[in-house]
């Protein structure tokens, strides 16, 4: 099998940190629908929190440009989850108050374990010296084209060490 390198940690992730059956992946498309009507919601969006938002959720068609903030931002979240974990613990821990991206994250994932949580979860049992041996991996995995990923997935990749045999190609 080929796969990228977030399949593979996808793959990691759902054989040692299962999710609840219904529970959303929050890939960037999941992650739009969820903002879309948070930024479409002219209320909730007069927050101080959120005055940065006003000059493009002010255009002449406010139900657009919030589907395409959302798209936007729901990229960028997805992104965050891979390389900007620390920011959400911090978020989830109700750090930053007043900032949008923060407000947003916190309305957009509240009761949900996004990703970022579950490589949280997999990395702590997973990663270091004289931790578990991760379930479900391949007995070899030969790992190409890895110099553009996050630490965290590289993390992940390094943890199938334990499991099988991993060969890096640079």
């Amino acid at each position: 099998r080929f796969l990228a390198p977030g399949e593979f940690v996808q793959l990691a992730l759902d054989a040692n940190q299962p999710r609840e059956r219904d529970a959303p992946l929050l890939d960037a498309a999941q992650l739009r629908w969820r903002l879309w009507p948070l930024l479409a919601d002219e209320q909730r969006m007069r927050a101080p929190a959120f005055a940065p938002l006003a000059p493009v959720l002010g255009a002449r068609d406010r139900a657009l440009a919030a589907w395409q903030l959302a798209g936007e931002l729901g990229e960028a979240f997805e992104k965050y989850q891979a390389w900007r974990r620390d920011w959400l613990r911090g978020w989830d821990r109700g750090a930053d108050k007043g900032d949008w991206q923060a407000e947003l994250w916190r309305l957009a994932t509240q009761g949900v374990t996004h990703r970022g949580k579950r490589l949280d979860a997999y990395l702590s049992r997973f990663d270091g010296e004289g931790t578990q041996v991760p379930a479900g991996l391949p007995a070899r995995v030969y790992a190409f084209a890895t110099q553009n990923v996050s630490p965290d997935v590289l993390r992940v990749i390094a943890s199938s060490a334990r499991a099988g045999t991993l060969h890096f190609y640079f």
